[in-house]
């Protein structure tokens, strides 16, 4: 039901932002619901949108790559691994061919899939159809794991700041 707010003497329609609860209710909901899984250890469970951001050249991105190598593979030496192995789609925005060549020292499965920005699209079609495009590569691989190196690159090439918050909208919208 949407509340009435005074507007000089006007009445405006607001819609409701929020929804509650009784606590107990939230809880017992959500023992009916399917259980979640760690994808790996108490960082990442499944149908989880999780960021990961620190300072720039601390390793966030050979992180973000050793993290998803252990999606793909179902296991991990350091956390615990509670699904079975997971295609991970890896939208890197950070590293070229070269520098992964340069650093790789492992094997990846087939399940790791990288995706880079294509060199023919123009700032403006990349504007225009990044969510789409997510979630257009998500469809096309099954990947039901993303992972998006580097969102503040995305905020940066495009002539509006507020394309992060966007982009973080769209991303929520696909995970559901």
């Amino acid at each position: 039901m949407a509340a009435s707010i005074p507007d000089d003497g006007d009445m405006v329609e607001q819609a409701n932002v929020f929804s509650s609860s009784t606590m107990q209710s939230v809880i017992e909901d959500g023992k009916k619901k399917p259980p979640i899984h760690r994808l790996w250890g108490d960082f990442w469970w499944e149908n989880e949108l999780v960021f990961l951001f620190a300072d720039s050249g601390i390793g966030k991105s050979i992180l973000a790559t050793q993290i998803a190598y252990e999606i793909c593979k179902g296991e991990s030496e350091y956390v615990e691994v509670e699904t079975e192995p997971q295609k991970v789609l890896y939208f890197d925005f950070e590293l070229s061919d070269r520098q992964l060549a340069f650093d790789a020292n492992a094997e990846f499965p087939d399940t790791f899939i990288r995706s880079a920005i294509s060199e023919d699209i123009s700032q403006d079609e990349l504007s225009m159809g990044m969510i789409d495009g997510i979630r257009d590569k998500l469809l096309d691989t099954g990947a039901k794991v993303m992972i998006l190196d580097n969102l503040s690159y995305l905020s940066t090439q495009t002539a509006e700041a507020e394309y992060a918050g966007a982009i973080m909208d769209g991303l929520t919208r696909i995970k559901r």
